[in-house]
């Protein structure tokens, strides 16, 4: 395969890496796939995620470009005054207009890891190009049983308990758990996405989703658990549930890396 830096965008201040497969392995019939940031993480991912699934992918005959969004890694700052998500969808857009142009793209695949997922999902929903999304670790409210499975269920939690001269500082950290479980309950806004209007939309319209959550992730309990039958029965086999046992969020732990690299391999394999 073969990666390239290039500058992309109206002032070609944006940066991103292009993953090339093999001469002679390129599916032409595949998407392009867009790799978005994490947050504030830049291109690599958290923990190089990123340049490991682009390199996944590209050994599939996809090619795919991680980028940075303005004001992460190399790319600079925007003077643009449009509202954040308005933004990062104009230079998503910027990204696939050089797939294009550069590399004859004609439709594509988007992916992100928490904040990325978010974006991966408006952008899913603005462009008819976009054909295939995967959400890795998508967030939403956390309701009360994320708290208690955290609490309870989570191996240091056992191992904390048994240090009796640690109570003070656990009783302390339960309160805090508490004003917090209150804060996301009772004053977070509705939620602005994710609406079954927009999902049949995406259903009708032929996008393929997938949807992974970590065991440690506060979106597990919404997606693989509160909501999986509703989005199974919605999706009408476009819309692929996964998730990663004694993983967490930002993926420390090599296996869960692994296993992620893996469900999303086999996911794109199939479209």
């Amino acid at each position: 395969m073969k990666e390239s830096a290039v500058l992309f965008g109206s002032t070609r201040s944006l940066v991103g890496v292009i993953t090339e497969p093999a001469a002679g392995s390129a599916r032409p019939d595949a998407p392009a796939v867009l790799i978005l940031n994490s947050g504030l993480v830049h291109r690599v991912g958290p923990k190089r995620l990123h340049v490991r699934l682009a390199r996944r992918l590209a050994g599939l005959g996809f090619t795919c470009m991680r980028i940075d969004l303005s004001g992460i890694g190399d790319s600079r700052t925007s003077s643009s005054t449009e509202a954040l998500y308005q933004r990062r969808l104009s230079e998503v857009r910027e990204a696939m207009q050089y797939l294009r142009e550069n590399h004859g793209a004609r439709h594509f695949l988007v992916a992100g890891n928490c904040s990325g997922a978010l974006l991966s999902y408006i952008v899913a929903l603005a462009e008819a190009d976009v054909t295939a999304a995967a959400l890795i670790n998508p967030q939403a409210r956390r309701p009360l049983r994320y708290y208690l499975r955290l609490a309870f269920k989570h191996p240091a939690f056992w191992r904390r308990l048994a240090r009796w001269d640690q109570w003070p500082g656990r009783i302390h950290d339960a309160r805090k758990w508490f004003t917090r479980f209150r804060a996301d309950a009772d004053h977070a806004p509705a939620p602005a996405r994710g609406t079954p209007e927009e999902l049949q939309s995406l259903v009708e319209r032929g996008v393929r989703l997938l949807v992974v959550n970590c065991e440690w992730d506060s979106g597990y309990d919404r997606f693989q658990v509160a909501d999986r039958e509703r989005l199974q029965a919605l999706g009408n086999g476009r819309i692929v549930l996964a998730s990663i046992p004694g993983s967490d969020h930002d993926f420390n732990l090599v296996s869960g890396q692994e296993r992620l690299l893996d469900i999303v391999q086999r996911w794109a394999a199939s479209l």
